[in-house]
């Protein structure tokens, strides 16, 4: 052979080596972190609520086997069932250490990666592919919601994969791709429940593939008929025993009265929240590459728009496999924006898709293949160097830098804090000094503090009776105690954590005499509370009018009293 045959098998296999090997130093490099920093380590509230239902997913595997555990899944819940799920496989495989359910998120981040490579590669190459994984991968926001346990990545990578899909199908050309769509799409709701308002974008980018095929259109709505239906059916599996508590809490929490609540109301300001928190989690270098290329996209097309006509322009763009994704990122983003509720990590799931576009538009920019050379080394570099301060939080890997955007507001130019590290300094935990905010003593204290609680409750509450929880610090709350009675009890513990936030006397009451109560938890003062916070003097009026008196008290590890209350069981 000679050697140039050699060469080409060696281009061939580069970039697929390249992506592979990301993906697996993705993998190792995030599963180290979570070793280092997070086993035994006190969660946030989000966190320790699903690493309950998976505990609880896995017991009913235990005492019900295989059917025990389907029905514990399918359980009626406002959360998605697809991490926790397989958490409990993984439980089931090597016991219940609560901790493997990390590996979970970090899987669909290192999938992401592929997904995401396969999609660039079929929109302009391999080495476009190579380079939107290297962003992909490299990304702060990917990385830091691949070590938090929630739904965030879950969502991405079946949203990414509906990308792959649709992008494979053709323009809705192909059966086999367009049944694959079908479930891609269904598995999206049953990854994060918030997807539901992605939904209009997919279906936009769909019908755009579908009256843009000249040559089989029939063909394609057909395929889109059946893709929509395999969607509902996959969706179904789960959401039929769900959809009122969805659809009731999407249209309360997201798009109701109570969103306001958690962000602005004023349009134009919610538009602005949203992009500073896509700049939030993509930090300063991810973001601008995010900005000029989106920017470029624009310019290219407001150029063609100017020079060669609208025909043109619109001949160019339903020829391009690019333009589905570009419909579906534009509106999904509308979607977040039109919301006041814009939830953590909300936007993590258009983030592949938004860089896939942003890449594009500056990689098609220059024709020449060694600006594109250029271009793509830049890009790399700097996504490397953005990377290197999440590999630890101590030197020489921790930064903590902010910079104040035009329009925007402030975005960290570098910040290796998880979410969780922010979420307690935004509770006043901690001190902004110590990179991890609190020690990894005083963390270990907050998850003693949820095990000390549970076992006083299971003391003074009889069996069948409701807890009445009526306080919510980030790491200290309803799930936390929730988590650390699965984790060492086992027994069931009832827990109602949603009192009125705020409320009145009158309000409260009603909460207390809602369910059958005999026990009930307050806690002066609102350090480390997630706002809005309840009203403490009211609710306990409201407890001592319903017959309620302290019966023990004890203290968070911040020194905030925690008052046990119970009256006599009815």
């Amino acid at each position: 052979m000679s050697a140039r045959n050699e060469v080409y098998p060696l281009r061939a296999w580069l970039p697929k080596t390249i992506v592979l090997g990301t993906a697996e130093l993705f993998l190792f490099l995030n599963i180290l972190w979570i070793w280092r920093y997070r086993v035994g380590q006190a969660l946030d509230i989000d966190e320790a609520g699903y690493f309950a239902t998976a505990l609880s997913d896995y017991r009913a595997w235990l005492l019900h086997g295989f059917l025990g555990w389907i029905k514990e899944v399918e359980a009626p819940s406002i959360q998605s069932p697809i991490t926790t799920a397989l958490s409990s496989v993984l439980y089931m495989m090597a016991g219940p250490v609560s901790e493997l359910g990390y590996l979970v998120p970090i899987a669909f981040g290192a999938g992401t990666i592929i997904l995401s490579y396969l999609i660039a590669r079929r929109l302009a190459g391999e080495w476009f592919g190579t380079l939107v994984a290297v962003f992909v991968a490299t990304s702060p926001a990917v990385i830091n919601f691949s070590r938090n346990f929630n739904f965030a990545m879950a969502a991405t990578f079946f949203t990414t994969l509906a990308l792959l899909c649709l992008l494979l199908s053709k323009g809705l050309s192909s059966r086999r791709w367009s049944i694959a769509l079908g479930v891609s799409v269904g598995l999206m709701v049953l990854g994060r429940t918030m997807t539901l308002a992605f939904y209009p974008a997919i279906g936009a980018a769909v019908l755009w593939a579908v009256f843009t095929n000249d040559r089989h259109r029939k063909r394609a709505l057909l395929n889109a008929v059946i893709a929509g239906v395999i969607a509902v059916l996959t969706a179904s599996t789960w959401l039929i025993f769900s959809w009122e508590r969805v659809f009731g809490y999407l249209f309360s929490f997201g798009y109701g009265a109570k969103a306001k609540n958690y962000g602005p109301s004023a349009f134009w300001e919610s538009v602005r929240i949203t992009v500073q928190y896509l700049g939030i989690y993509a930090q300063l270098r991810h973001f601008l590459w995010l900005v000029l290329g989106w920017m470029a996209l624009i310019a290219s097309g407001g150029y063609a728009l100017l020079h060669k006509g609208r025909n043109n322009l619109f001949s160019r763009l339903s020829s391009s496999a690019i333009a589905p994704i570009v419909i579906f990122s534009v509106l999904s983003i509308a979607a977040l924006m039109s919301s006041s509720n814009k939830g953590s990590g909300f936007s993590i799931p258009l983030f592949p898709a938004i860089a896939i576009v942003a890449l594009y538009g500056l990689y098609t920019l220059f024709q020449n293949r060694q600006w594109q050379g250029v271009v793509s080394a830049l890009v790399v570099v700097s996504s490397v160097a953005a990377a290197f301060p999440l590999m630890g939080m101590g030197p020489p890997f921790y930064r903590e830098a902010n910079i104040n955007l035009p329009l925007i507001h402030t975005i960290p130019k570098a910040d290796s804090r998880a979410p969780i590290y922010g979420y307690m300094l935004s509770g006043q935990l901690g001190s902004p000094d110590v990179p991890t905010v609190i020690s990894a003593d005083e963390s270990r204290q907050w998850v003693a503090a949820a095990d000390q609680i549970s076992l006083i409750l299971h003391d003074i509450t009889p069996p069948g009776k409701e807890v009445k929880f009526g306080f919510r610090t980030y790491v200290l709350n309803g799930n936390t105690v929730l988590f650390a009675n699965g984790r060492r009890v086992g027994t069931p513990l009832p827990i109602d954590q949603a009192p009125p936030f705020p409320g009145t006397v009158e309000d409260y009451r009603h909460w207390i005499e809602a369910s059958p109560s005999c026990s009930l938890l307050s806690s002066p003062g609102t350090a480390g509370d997630i706002l809005p916070s309840v009203d403490v003097p009211a609710l306990e009026q409201a407890a001592t009018l319903s017959g309620f008196s302290v019966k023990q008290v004890t203290h968070m590890p911040n020194g905030r009293e925690i008052r046990f209350w119970s009256r006599p069981c009815q």
